[in-house]
């Protein structure tokens, strides 16, 4: 049964799980209906636009939902060789009257939202009290019913009630109703009010303190999913066909339940923690790598690693090996985007320090990896950064070939490499270096003044043999020069130069 948590839920639940006939006098009414598959969905309302309107979006809802819980004991339905249902009868209720008719107890009690007999395969939803509230509110509640009938079968309807509702709940994507069960959990703790796991699973017990029992339940299938993993649920349903609830649980947990219980009391800390919201968890939230994927689209790699591993987990425990492998491939991005983003801040620390050949070397593998993570942008701005390291470096060679040609008394090459390596070494910030072309540069126009002065002194054949040398070291070919880093940070000026 799904229902708000109230006071009189209680009865209305022993009804619904018990399995009894509903009065469905509202029945006489000629409902709209639609057929998908084993889906029957009936609309019990105004014929007119807003009717049908209301119809068309609770049968696609009701579509979904009934795929998403299909495939999430899509495992167990096939080991159990559980016949799939020839009809599952679906019946919206958009008049809050025949609703009521439908449902007696409904009428005395607002917070009861839908309900479901599992045993039957009817399920009955009060569209006009769902009005007011959010379409994914609405997606939960025909979730949860259509999860009872599934829970149902898998476990010969004997599945207790603890485990039935706290399984439906746990089904659900409402992190405000989350927020509230845990709420109610900490004030029934407080208050020394919490059930003993074997009184959730007792009929009686359970409706008669409705009001915790569904919170407290939910956090139960929250623990025992985070604690030994959701595919033990499952197993546990499914035990519950041949076994009673204390040897089922032996039969999967290898302890009593009790034993459980004492496990889930150590656990109750940290799902309370407001600070670091344990209630917020739901490894089923993750089944459709949707939140992970987002985060991985944010930036936050380490995020969606973590939850993807939560999901490999919870994919594995239920043996659902297609679901690993494409969490295994988004995975990867985020891996990729870790480690892109790890070899991105080395390579921009070695880049600013000179280093250029090991910035080279990390931005260069930065590169694949960003684009292996999605991140188009960022895989751009590091092949940018690697091409300013790949010149960095090649400046740097460019420098050292200046020196040599300085030495061999090549003056004019010497000033040249020096001017090249200088315009892309100012350009990266690289101010030791760009001193250290400059300097070059000093010294070759020094010593070609110099040389001049002697041959001056030399006479004739002296400046002749000079002039031969000049002309010499002046016939090359002179390679022009564009810098990749934009324009030149130095340029010559009356054989000197300065940024």
């Amino acid at each position: 049964m799904k229902a708000r948590i109230t006071g009189l839920l209680a009865f209305i639940a022993l009804l619904v799980l018990a399995g009894q006939s509903l009065v469905v006098s509202a029945a006489e009414l000629a409902p709209q209906e639609r057929r998908a598959g084993p889906l029957v969905v009936r609309y019990v309302g105004a014929d007119d636009a807003a009717g049908q309107a209301e119809f068309a979006w609770y049968t696609s809802a009701v579509e979904q939902a009934y795929q998403d819980v299909q495939d999430v004991f899509a495992v167990a339905l096939r080991e159990t060789q559980t016949s799939p249902r020839s009809e599952i009868v679906v019946t919206v209720y958009g008049d809050d009257a025949a609703y009521g008719e439908a449902n007696p107890m409904a009428a005395r009690e607002d917070g009861v939202l839908g309900h479901a007999q599992p045993s039957a395969g009817t399920i009955g939803v009060a569209a006009a009290r769902l009005r007011d509230k959010s379409e994914g509110f609405r997606r939960d509640a025909v979730r949860h019913e259509l999860t009872h009938i599934t829970l149902g079968d898998l476990s010969n309807q004997r599945l207790p009630i603890g485990f039935q509702e706290g399984i439906a709940q746990y089904l659900e994507r409402d992190i405000d109703q989350r927020r509230r069960f845990a709420n109610a959990v900490r004030r029934g703790q407080e208050a020394g009010q919490l059930l003993h796991f074997a009184d959730l699973n007792r009929q009686r017990a359970f409706l008669g303190a409705a009001g915790l029992a569904y919170p407290q339940s939910y956090s139960m299938v929250v623990f025992l999913s985070e604690r030994y993993g959701f595919g033990t649920v499952v197993q546990l349903v499914i035990a519950t066909r041949e076994a009673r609830l204390d040897d089922a649980v032996q039969q999967v947990y290898g302890r009593s339940l009790s034993d459980l219980e004492a496990e889930w009391q150590g656990f109750l800390p940290g799902y309370l923690d407001q600070a670091g919201p344990g209630w917020a968890r739901d490894d089923l939230d993750l089944w459709s790598l949707e939140q992970p994927t987002q985060l991985i689209a944010d930036g936050k790699y380490a995020e969606a690693r973590d939850l993807l591993d939560r999901a490999d987990a919870m994919f594995a425990s239920i043996g659902r090996d297609d679901r690993r492998a494409l969490a295994a491939q988004v995975r990867q991005q985020a891996v990729s985007g870790i480690e892109a983003a790890d070899l991105t801040q080395r390579g921009m620390s070695a880049l600013t320090a000179g280093q250029y050949q090991e910035a080279f070397d990390l931005l260069d593998q930065a590169e694949p990896r960003w684009a292996t993570a999605g991140d188009t942008r960022r895989a751009d701005l590091a092949s940018v950064a690697a091409a300013q390291a790949r010149d960095g470096q090649a400046a740097v060679v460019q420098l050292g070939e200046a020196h040599r040609q300085l030495e061999g008394w090549h003056f004019q090459e010497a000033d040249d490499l020096a001017f090249e390596a200088g315009q892309v070494l100012a350009a990266l910030g690289d101010d030791p270096r760009t001193e250290e072309a400059r300097q070059i540069m000093r010294e070759a126009q020094q010593l070609r003044t110099r040389l001049g002065l002697v041959a001056a002194g030399g006479g004739v054949v002296g400046v002749g043999l000079l002039s031969g040398v000049w002309a010499a070291s002046r016939r090359r070919r002179r390679r022009p020069h564009q810098s990749p880093l934009g324009p030149p940070g130095v340029a010559v000026m009356e054989r000197d130069w300065s940024l």
